[in-house]
């Protein structure tokens, strides 16, 4: 077979010349590429991924757990509507339950920090107790603490301190790295804080716990807890949901209740004083009217005695129906001016107190002016439960409550002017009817008077005599304002941290963070990593050298990929050398910086090519500047013999002089011998080309290991005497930057007959095409490289 030689002039030289110079192989992104490096450094994503997971089973372990709570009400109407509205009098009866709630203002005021205030001062919230545990404290409810801190001030600082129990009954506080020594039920005063230490329940506390007390103000711990409550109707209904996130689940609870039961107390306290008030009113009135009712049946008794009179009736005839109808009318005009005088008497004599609304007067405006009224004088009476007199929201309400007063009594005044007017001219229609009726006799006209008097007192009588025993029943079964449909629960499983998403976010992180690393390092690692990169020169590749050791000598019967990949080459090397060529072949092995593995691998190839017993291998040391070739083959003792340069600067000796035999190596060397001081000299004086041209008369190869390309010239100088030049690089050393320099010279043609060896490709991690797999069972017999089992599980072409 003839084998083409692949020189500057050849077609493939030719085309891969034009593609270099083209820009064609040009770096581009590769996903399988990626995807193999980062499943060749798959245990960094292990390991990434443990630690993260470690991590967030730590952070769960002693992170602090929050549970919800929530209980569930039905709003039945509207307290503050029904309830300032006095609905005993407006001639309702009883339908209070008929008023629709407002949501969002019974919201606000459950909200509302005077009722939070009031659940914290109940269940002693202001006060928080701890105990010591190995990573953080924790914390746990009043209900479950062998002692109670009762606060005594009114006014205090937040404060914290340590109790240790010496003894059933005594106690030391460390605050401050201050120690105060005290006994339960002792007060004790720490700044402006005074408190004391009551057994929970009467029980003994153990000797020697300890516990730590953190006091708060009550409108810090308000604030606090007032913030966690999250109220919102259910499907936009009458029911409310009453929810509370806390890392104590009992406490949640706790105070969900508490705050149900002080919202409801709060409406019921609201009603039961309105009923209170309407009852006085109501009583204070019926005794007033029941004097006058008496006046007026002896007025009746005395005039019927008198004139003997007993039915007037019947004579009325049809005139008495017409004057029916006038006497409706002044008998409601009457009944006003009544109740007029009777309000105006009751604003005199009640001073800034609760005033009746409804009571039958028709007029609008005063029925709005008295509902304001309550309405402020109720606020006033709630503020001073916090506040004094002289307080300026209190001053701004007399002012109010003293304007609308005002306006009240404008009211009735215009009212009274207004039905007096209606009243005069109902009573002037009854003059005029009376006198077509003169032949009614005067006791008629005298007894109409007084009845008409008695019917108006009577009637009002009777009507305060039905809404006191309205008031009454309403008042012996006060209505609750609210349902409770659920009452506080919880389920006892945290809601946060969320552990399901704090796992998910760590393995992502573990994984991620792994990844953006190595993609950093792939991204910045600027050194030849596969024949990818040096295939981009367009020079030919005719081998690859797997990763091993920097001093590793083939063996005789080496079945290892070290030894297999440099049969590969010894067989790709005849497809670059000519065979019709005369006499031996010189095969020149080069880098472009030193540390490249040139001298492992023209030591190595040396060796496989004598194995074979066919050829007769002569192995020449040309790196005379920096010589390793005796060291590789830990052959140093061999050093004292004549080499390379005494052939160059001694032309008095011939080629038999400087080599070297010896029987533990299957080829002869001439190394590199003393380091002259003028190597490129002595290489260009000639001896050089006789020295090959002999050595290749006397054996079939002649390989030899010159300097680095990049640091000296001296490679070039003998460039012209090789058959073939092996350009060696490895991969993770060089710089792809220096890959210029072997393409610079396949492009100029300084090296002859230039190909690529891909030295150090790490075998099993998928660099080249073929290291790292086909070595092992069932890939051509050899039994050295038996694979993992754990690549079972990867595919093929990553196994």
């Amino acid at each position: 077979m003839q084998y083409k030689e692949l020189n500057g002039d050849s077609n493939l030289n030719s085309t891969s010349t034009q593609n270099l110079l083209d820009g064609e192989g040009q770096s581009s992104f590769s996903f399988i590429e990626l995807w193999e490096r980062l499943i060749r450094n798959w245990y960094w994503l292990a390991l990434g991924l443990i630690i993260a997971l470690a991590a967030a089973h730590i952070h769960l372990r002693y992170a602090e757990n929050y549970y919800r709570a929530e209980a569930k009400l039905l709003l039945k109407e509207d307290a503050t509507k029904w309830s300032s509205e006095l609905s005993a009098l407006t001639g309702r009866g009883l339908g209070r339950a008929d008023t629709k709630p407002d949501i969002s203002d019974q919201i606000e005021i459950m909200r509302s920090r005077r009722l939070v205030s009031k659940v914290v001062q109940n269940l002693d919230l202001n006060v928080r107790y701890f105990s010591d545990g190995r990573f953080k404290k924790g914390e746990f409810f009043q209900e479950t603490t062998p002692i109670i801190v009762k606060v005594l001030s009114k006014d205090y600082a937040p404060l914290r301190f340590e109790l240790k129990m010496k003894s059933a009954n005594k106690f030391d506080i460390i605050h401050n790295e201050q120690t105060y020594n005290s006994s339960l039920g002792s007060p004790i005063k720490i700044g402006k804080t005074e408190f004391m230490v009551l057994p929970k329940d009467g029980k003994s506390v153990t000797t020697g716990r300890s516990i730590m007390v953190a006091i708060l103000p009550i409108e810090s711990a308000t604030s606090m807890y007032k913030g966690k409550l999250t109220i919102a109707p259910v499907n936009d209904g009458s029911v409310l949901s009453v929810s509370m996130v806390d890392n104590l689940p009992d406490r949640a609870k706790k105070v969900i209740d508490e705050l149900i039961s002080q919202y409801n107390e709060d409406a019921i306290n609201d009603k039961r004083l309105i009923g209170e008030k309407t009852t006085k009113f109501i009583e204070d009135r019926l005794a007033k009217v029941s004097d006058d009712l008496q006046s007026k049946d002896r007025d009746v008794e005395v005039f019927k005695k008198t004139n003997h009179v007993i039915d007037l009736q019947a004579e009325g005839g049809l005139s008495l129906n017409e004057k029916s109808a006038n006497h409706s009318q002044v008998l409601a005009e009457s009944t006003q001016l009544s109740l007029v005088d009777y309000m105006q008497d009751y604003l005199k004599t009640n001073g800034e107190d609760l005033v009746p609304v409804n009571v039958g007067l028709t007029d609008g405006a005063i029925n709005a002016n008295v509902s304001k009224y309550n309405e402020l004088i109720l606020a006033k009476k709630d503020m001073l439960k916090h506040s004094t007199e002289s307080s300026e929201i209190v001053q701004n309400l007399n002012q109010q409550i003293a304007e609308i007063g005002a306006n009240l009594n404008t009211s009735l005044n215009n009212y009274k002017k207004t039905t007096q007017i209606s009243l005069n001219k109902a009573t002037g229609e009854s003059g005029r009817i009376s006198s077509k009726i003169q032949s009614f006799p005067t006791q008629e006209k005298e007894f109409k008077h007084i009845a008409r008097q008695q019917q108006i007192v009577e009637a009002l009588y009777l009507f305060l005599l039905q809404k006191r025993e309205e008031n009454e029943i309403t008042n012996s079964a006060t209505p609750s304002a609210i349902k409770v449909v659920d009452y506080a629960y919880s389920n006892y499983s945290p809601i946060a941290p969320n552990r399901q998403t704090i796992y998910l976010g760590a393995a992502a992180a573990g994984l991620m963070i792994p990844l953006a690393i190595l993609y950093l390092t792939f991204l910045l690692n600027n050194k030849v990593q596969s024949r990818k990169d040096i295939e981009k020169t367009g020079i030919s590749i005719i081998g690859d050298i797997p990763n091993t050791k920097a001093d590793e000598i083939i063996q005789e019967n080496d079945r290892s990929i070290l030894a297999e990949s440099f049969r590969i080459l010894r067989t790709n090397i005849n497809f670059y050398l000519p065979e019709s060529q005369i006499g031996g072949k010189s095969i020149f092995i080069t880098s472009t910086v030193s540390g490249e593995g040139k001298t492992f691998v023209a030591s190595n190839l040396a060796t496989i090519l004598a194995t074979s017993e066919k050829y007769k291998v002569l192995l020449v040391g040309a790196d005379i500047r920096s010589p390793r070739l005796l060291e590789m083959l830990d052959k140093e003792y061999l050093g004292t013999n004549k080499g390379i340069t005494h052939f160059l600067s001694d032309t008095g000796l011939q080629i038999q002089d400087v080599i070297t035999h010896d029987a533990s190596l299957k080829f002869d060397i001439i190394h590199s011998g003393v380091i002259a001081p003028n190597p490129s000299e002595l290489l260009m004086n000639g001896r050089f080309k006789e020295l090959i041209d002999e050595a290749k008369n006397l054996y079939d190869f002649v390989i030899v290991d010159t300097a680095p390309v990049s640091l000296v010239t001296d490679t070039q100088i003998i460039a012209n005497h090789a058959d073939l030049f092996l350009y060696v690089i490895r991969a993770n050393y060089l710089d792809k930057r220096l890959l210029e320099m072997p393409r610079d010279l396949y492009r100029d043609k300084r090296l002859p007959n230039m190909a690529l060896i891909l030295n150090d490709v790490g075998a099993g991690k998928g660099y080249g095409y073929g290291y790292g797999y086909g070595y092992g069972y069932g890939y051509g017999g050899y039994a050295d490289a038996k694979p993992k089992k754990w690549k079972r599980f990867l595919p093929a072409r990553f196994r």
